[in-house]
C-alpha cells in the first residue's frame, strides 16, 4: 500500500469517527431528561499498514 493510500483511508476514519461522536452528542442534547445516555460502542476500524 502506498503512502498516499494510507493518507487517504486515515482521514477516512477521522471524517468517519468524528461524525460517529457528533452524532452520539446530539443525540444525548436531544434527550436531556435522559439522565442515563447510552452512547453507540464504536466499532474499531483496522487499517493494516
Amino acid at each position: 500500500m502506498h503512502a498516499s493510500e494510507r493518507e487517504f483511508l486515515l482521514a477516512w476514519r477521522i471524517l468517519i469517527d468524528n461524525a460517529l461522536e457528533r452524532n452520539a452528542a446530539k443525540s444525548a442534547a436531544a434527550s436531556p431528561a435522559n439522565k442515563e445516555v447510552i452512547v453507540p460502542r464504536r466499532q474499531s476500524i483496522d487499517i493494516e499498514f
